[in-house]
Formats: C-alpha cells, structure tokens, sequence
C-alpha cells in the first residue's frame, strides 16, 4: 500500500513535467503514462486516488477508458475522480467528457501551480 496518495497522469513527456514537481511537492505519488492502454493496466494493478489526461491529442480515448476504469471495483465516479486539462476544449467535447464525470480544465492564463491546486483540493484519500 501506498504512503502517499497516488496520481495517475496520462499523456506526453514533456506536457507531464509541468506538473510532476508540484504534484509532488504536495505529498502525491506520481505514476505516469504515455497511451492509454498504459493507463488502464496501471489502473488494474494499483489503486490510484485521481487520473489526470494532460493535454491529449484526441479525447474519444478517454472515454473508452473511463467506460472500461469504471467497471475495475474501487473506480466509481465518486471513488476517482479524473481530470481533462486541455489546449482547446471544443463545446461539445466538453460536455460529452463532462457527462462521463470528467472535470474539464482549459490551460490558459491561469497558472499551473492554480490548475494542480484545484486538481489536489478535489482528490479525497
């Protein structure tokens, strides 16, 4: 079992290194993956407290995902929250990803050390 609250971050190298360091500074362990079919397996062996998509390139993955992560005991929508922080979110793919329970962010002038503070606030461990 973890000692510390475990984030799971999904998307590329460099989009994840903007937050690894704050997230950590915050007591988190990190885990990351690049596809998400890395994601779900990571999923299926260890408990995680929050997904986090990093600027994705397309975001009809993610609701696959969330479609399949929800049916492993213990990733119900008020057990995990996950997180879609985006360049660009279009209306409509805001809303599907938010009828699937996703939180949607759009990176822009609000800093990230803002944007990891409102992920942190939401995860409940």
């Amino acid at each position: 079992m973890a000692l510390h609250p475990t984030l799971l971050l999904v998307g590329g190298s460099t989009e994840l290194k903007r937050f690894i360091s704050l997230f950590h500074e915050a007591g988190f362990s990190i885990v990351t993956a690049e596809r998400i079919g890395e994601a779900l397996a990571t999923t299926k062996k260890m408990r995680i407290q929050g997904i986090v998509f990093i600027i994705p390139v397309y975001w009809e993955p993610i609701t696959r995902f969330i479609e399949q992560v929800r049916t492993i005991k213990g990733y119900a929508e008020d057990q995990v929250p996950i997180f879609y922080l985006g360049k660009l979110i279009e209306g409509e793919d805001q809303r599907i990803l938010q009828r699937y329970g996703v939180k949607t962010v759009t990176l822009g002038p609000v800093p990230d050390s803002e944007l990891a503070r409102y992920i942190i606030n939401q995860i409940r461990f």
